[in-house]
């Protein structure tokens, strides 16, 4: 009898006590903090939607996922994920999502180098002043809320320069479709007008301008889930140049014509799984562009440039990053091949380490980068007591140690003789010393390349 009345009440309790259940089903997703920046540009950076099922096991990791990509979008200092109104009957709960957004006006007067990077200016123009450009950059990374940013940017000095930029990665209202504008007009009183020794040979005139370059660019940017990129873009340019460089200095520089004018077309593709884009430490990245310079309106261009990308980040634990990088470029048609669009390395940010002061040209390249980091320290600099803006109060900072080898190789069928660094395979080492502040990526280097010379160069690159 009494083994009955205990196993009734075994019964009745287990229909009156349910089972831990694993996992939480999102019933809703609340946002708060987000006084400019809309809703949906926040929903549109998760990987998790109302109605998913979610196991416990896995919320930390996901959060911490998640508030690392909406860091990498610039727009905001912090972002708390939380679960609340758990209903253990259910299963249900909302997960509520706590913003600190970014200051997004960025009114900036600086000075812009007229030489390829810092290093360049420092070492081969000896850092002189004159070379220094004075620029007024007006800058408002999220204008009407939608995560679309504009740009204004003036500056005057040996190059002077106008343009303007704005972005709209979403007009429809399943978010998906967006566009892009961009208008530049440059001109300057010195030209790079050949390569010798690889490096470039300048031309200066005080009394006029030896260079103008106008650019107008509109596209259009297809994003159908959260990783996936596409882009459209059409872009004309009409550039000239001073008749004596083409007549004196370099007549194939746009190809027997002091004037070059093309249309251009491209196809971009990204997959970007990357966890935080200004300084990743999980993740990747692939890439592929079709560029088609010159579409039969003008003579002046016929090529089809074929650019791929790969990038492969390792975190091994919370203190150690493993990096790779592949790049290339392939010249998969061309009639005719001008100087000035023959740059291939030592340009922007295709450069290897330990050749910052030199170019490299061709109409092919392909390079590798591997960096070992280790983090050094981190953790925040404490405002709260001197400013009052949330945006300022907190502004985060990492530290990494790192050792960087390069590798790559430029195929150049054009002037190689004197630029002996082209067709032969080129490397580049040494140690490093990261500093991440904000959205701020400031890197120290002292490198050396394949023909033993070494030095200590900088670099930088901004998220905003």
């Amino acid at each position: 009898m009494k083994f009955s009345v205990t196993i009734f009440i075994i019964f009745i309790f287990s229909n009156i006590l349910p089972a831990q259940i694993p996992f939480v089903v999102i019933d809703s997703i609340e946002i708060s903090g987000n006084s400019h920046t809309k809703d949906y540009i926040i929903i549109n950076e998760l990987d998790f939607e109302k109605g998913d099922t979610v196991y416990f096991t896995k919320l930390e990791k996901i959060f911490n996922d998640n508030k690392n990509r909406l860091l990498s979008t610039g727009l905001f200092v912090d972002a708390g994920f939380n679960l609340k109104k758990y209903n253990s009957y259910t299963g249900k709960a909302t997960i509520s999502i706590k913003i600190i957004e970014s200051w997004y006006i960025y009114p900036s007067f600086y000075f812009e180098l007229t030489d390829r990077n810092f290093n360049d200016w420092f070492y081969d123009h000896d850092a002189r002043l004159n070379r220094i450009n004075i620029a007024l950059d007006l800058k408002h990374k999220n204008l009407t809320g939608n995560h679309d940013p504009l740009k204004i940017k003036i500056q005057r000095g040996i190059t002077n320069k106008l343009e303007l930029q704005y972005i709209r990665p979403f007009l429809n209202m399943n978010h998906r479709i967006g566009f892009i504008f961009n208008s530049m007009y440059k001109y300057s009183k010195e030209i790079a007008y050949d390569t010798k020794y690889n490096k470039l040979v300048l031309y200066m005139d005080e009394n006029k301008y030896m260079f103008r370059q106008f650019r107008l660019v509109l596209g259009l940017i297809y994003r159908p889930e959260l990783y996936l990129t596409h882009k459209f873009e059409m872009s004309f340019h009409d550039n000239l140049i001073d008749t004596l460089i083409q007549n004196k200095y370099n007549s194939v520089f746009f190809i027997d014509n002091p004037v070059q004018r093309y249309f251009e077309l491209k196809y971009s593709f990204f997959y970007d799984k990357r966890e935080f884009k200004v300084y990743p430490q999980g993740g990747y990245f692939l890439g592929f562009s079709l560029e088609k310079s010159g579409v039969g309106i003008f003579n002046d261009l016929n090529i089809l440039n074929l650019y791929i990308s790969g990038e492969k980040y390792f975190s091994i634990n919370k203190n150690f990053i493993s990096v790779y990088k592949l790049k290339a470029k392939k010249r998969l048609f061309n009639n005719k091949s001008p100087y000035f669009n023959n740059k291939s390395l030592g340009y922007e940010e295709n450069y290897l380490n330990g050749y910052e002061l030199y170019v490299i040209d061709g109409k092919d390249y392909f390079y590798i980068k591997s960096e070992q980091k280790i983090k050094l320290f981190s953790g925040n600099f404490n405002f709260k007591r001197i400013v009052n803006m949330s945006q300022f109060q907190l502004i985060p900072y990492k530290f990494y140690l790192s050792f960087n080898f390069d590798l790559g190789y430029v195929n150049n069928n054009i002037n190689f003789v004197l630029n002996n660094f082209a067709n032969r395979l080129l490397y580049g080492y040494g140690p490093g010393l990261d500093l991440i502040i904000y959205n701020n990526y400031f890197q120290i280097n002292y490198s050396i390349n394949h023909t033993g010379e070494g030095g200590i160069f900088f670099h930088y690159k901004t998220k905003i």
